[in-house]
């Protein structure tokens, strides 16, 4: 092992000591920590996408950026944790972009809590298979083919 390799360790378990004790920390919380601070940085916590396919894509660029990260924690910790990741990324940008265009009364917030479940689990579930299947896509293809079904259009004329 670096030096290098050693430091960042050392740095990122010290910011994880601040929360838990030492016999507390699992590698889990190692991964979850990766995942939390580099979707900060890539995808960016605080960021509003004009669109959905935006945020999207940059969800999706993540995982192909880090492939063999999300591969190996696909394998090793399986679908459940990835899950989690995805889930709250994909729930966050969907809220995120739906409470910013409309103003939502109290009928209407249990039609849309509805409509960013059923769209996280569907975005959610397409992420995994294509993860599963070993990203045989670009990023970009997989949203191409993400804005075609949820247009309408599930068979393009070319």
């Amino acid at each position: 092992m670096t030096t290098v390799i050693k430091k960042v360790l050392a740095s990122t378990l010290k910011e994880l000591m601040e929360e838990k004790s030492l016999s507390k920390i699992t590698i889990y919380d190692l991964v979850e920590w990766i995942y939390l601070q580099d979707t900060e940085i890539s995808v960016g916590k605080d960021v509003t996408y004009d669109n959905w396919q935006d945020a999207l894509a940059s969800i999706f660029q993540y995982i192909a950026d880090n492939r063999s990260f999300v591969l190996n924690t696909y394998r090793s910790f399986g679908k459940e944790y990835l899950e989690k990741f995805l889930n709250q990324e994909v729930e966050r940008f969907l809220t995120n972009l739906i409470f910013q265009e409309i103003q939502v009364t109290g009928e209407e917030a249990q039609q849309v809590e509805f409509s960013i479940s059923f769209y996280t689990y569907a975005l959610v579930g397409i992420g995994l298979d294509w993860i599963e299947k070993q990203m045989p896509s670009t990023a970009d293809e997989l949203v191409e083919k993400i804005e075609r079904v949820m247009l309408g259009s599930i068979i393009s004329n070319f």
